[in-house]
């Protein structure tokens, strides 16, 4: 697949997870939690999206749909770079 259709099912993949939170607040009856009603949270929003497109291309995502999962895994993924990085401190 090429780079520019991995990067962008990686954004997608990423975008796709936060429309699926505000859906289901609206359905649940839930107004709308007031972080989403900022613009900086939007701009954050934004930055992970292409740090999942960026990720999807890094991966070398094969398909469309592998695109996509990484995308959506974004934080998960970063986190646990975190988490061992952390972890590597008590290693010696």
């Amino acid at each position: 697949m090429e780079v520019v259709r991995q990067f962008f099912w990686g954004v997608f993949g990423s975008v796709a997870v936060e429309v699926v939170r505000l859906v289901q607040a609206c359905r649940a009856g839930n107004p709308l939690p007031k972080h989403v009603q900022a613009p900086g949270y939007w701009a954050l929003r934004l930055l992970q999206a292409i740090v999942a497109g960026f990720l999807a291309v890094a991966f070398q995502a094969a398909s469309p749909l592998v695109a996509l999962e990484i995308g959506a895994a974004v934080p998960a993924i970063v986190l646990s770079w975190e988490r061992r990085r952390d972890l590597s401190k008590f290693k010696k």
